[in-house]
């Protein structure tokens, strides 16, 4: 994706891990072993590849039905779909990072 797709785009599909935790993120690019991504709070940082993955899909979609849930129709209006096949096709096209040629 690029920057300016990122920005307000709350449907991640990667995560990225501080410590033990994962948290959301949209991936910009990769170079080499460094992963460009922009975070669930508008940040843009860089971290090892080893550090980011594709969101697992059950973990997608509790995550998809929660930010609908808690901001409804607005949630539309970044980066999600009213036909949840329209997210899932998205999500299920995003490439694993072994493979992104981004």
């Amino acid at each position: 994706m690029t920057l300016e797709e990122c920005n307000g785009n709350w449907n991640f599909m990667y995560e990225f891990r501080i410590g033990e935790n994962w948290y959301p993120c949209n991936v910009i690019k990769v170079n080499n072993d460094q992963v460009c991504i922009f975070t669930r709070n508008g940040s843009v940082t860089s971290e090892q590849r080893k550090d980011v993955r594709k969101m697992d899909i059950d973990l997608y979609l509790q995550t998809r039905l929660k930010t609908i849930r808690d901001f409804g129709k607005y949630a539309y209006n970044h980066g999600y779909h009213n036909d949840i096949e329209d997210d899932l096709m998205l999500f299920r096209n995003s490439k694993k990072l072994n493979i992104l040629g981004i």
